[in-house]
């Protein structure tokens, strides 16, 4: 939950896109120029390919790392 609340703080408030297709306030602007698929078009990062890599990278690190 720590990860995703990052994820929405960093992606929408800090940087800017979109969040779930909403546009916040951010202290940045920014813009993507590229493929929808694979950036998450209007939709922001987290509707594109790359996110979904992102965070299946993600996931196995952390399942890789945890206690056992």
């Amino acid at each position: 939950m720590v990860s995703h609340v990052g994820w929405n703080v960093g992606i929408g408030f800090v940087l800017g896109f979109s969040l779930s297709g909403i546009d916040i306030a951010s202290l940045w602007t920014t813009g993507i120029a590229g493929s929808d698929t694979i950036l998450g078009g209007d939709y922001g990062p987290e509707g594109g390919l790359l996110a979904t890599f992102i965070f299946s990278a993600f996931a196995v690190i952390v399942n890789r790392i945890k206690p056992r």
